[in-house]
């Protein structure tokens, strides 16, 4: 079995929970008699190599570096859909994973899990939630932008009260750019169970939760419709941007 485990950055450029998770997780698999490889995201200052975005630096023969540096943070979306389509697509044809592990979406962009589906069909897709970022417009933290407050669910009429200058309209079509490609997903994994009731998995028919051994929260669904796999990236993003009011507190890059 041959897992590819995809970060939105590299442990050795950017120190973070996330990164060191899922570096140690590709390790462990390795060390269980796994065929794994590492994907990681790249940006500056690191330079971009001329060609292609995908580059080792130094890295081991099974890790990867993948460079981007155009995100659209309140879609949570690339707007290099070339650097999808020709690179990270031809990449993934070449690896020929038997299952795909994403944590994060930043960097590659929520396309990548279509992509992943244009490039190898039915492989099996876990994504791994470290936070909330796909439901939560402040960071991903939960937390009420005016007051600090806890949230305990995310909603377009409730977080535009956070970000009025954005609107419950705009965070609604945030949700469903979002979800439209959640839907590519087999599985969300979660160190807390807590994620199960703030899901951004939520409302997929036939969706469940269960813990596993090692405390995790993973959701599974039932196979779903496959009918829309070549609907195009390009165009969802570039419609949701459209009516979108621009200068917003949260697209702008962190």
């Amino acid at each position: 079995m041959k897992a590819l485990v995809v970060s939105h950055a590299h442990p050795t450029f950017s120190i973070g929970g996330a990164q060191v998770a899922s570096y140690n997780l590709f390790q462990g698999l390795k060390g269980q008699g796994w065929d794994a490889h590492y994907l990681a995201g790249v940006g500056p200052p690191v330079a971009r190599h001329r060609a292609t975005p995908l580059m080792s630096l130094g890295q081991g023969p099974d890790e990867t570096l993948f460079w981007s540096d155009d995100f659209d943070w309140f879609y949570l979306g690339s707007k290099d859909i070339g650097g999808l389509t020709q690179h990270f697509e031809r990449f993934l044809a070449d690896c020929r994973p038997d299952v795909v592990n994403f944590h994060h979406a930043m960097g590659f962009g929520v396309q990548a899990l279509r992509a992943v589906r244009r490039a190898l069909g039915d492989v099996p897709v876990v994504f791994t939630l470290h936070e909330y970022l796909m439901i939560c417009a402040n960071h991903g933290q939960m937390i009420k932008a005016r007051t600090g407050a806890l949230c305990s669910k995310a909603s377009p009429s409730e977080c535009g009260v956070c970000f009025p200058e954005v609107g419950p309209a705009n965070l609604m079509r945030r949700e469903l750019f979002i979800k439209s490609f959640l839907a590519e997903v087999d599985a969300f994994v979660s160190p807390r169970a807590s994620c199960s009731g703030a899901s951004p998995s939520g409302g997929y028919r036939g969706q469940s939760w269960s813990r596993s051994r090692m405390g995790s929260t993973v959701a599974r669904r039932r196979r779903r419709d496959r009918s829309r796999r070549g609907e195009s990236a390009t165009d969802s993003l570039s419609s949701a941007n459209s009516t979108r009011s621009r200068g917003s507190a949260c697209s702008s890059t962190r």
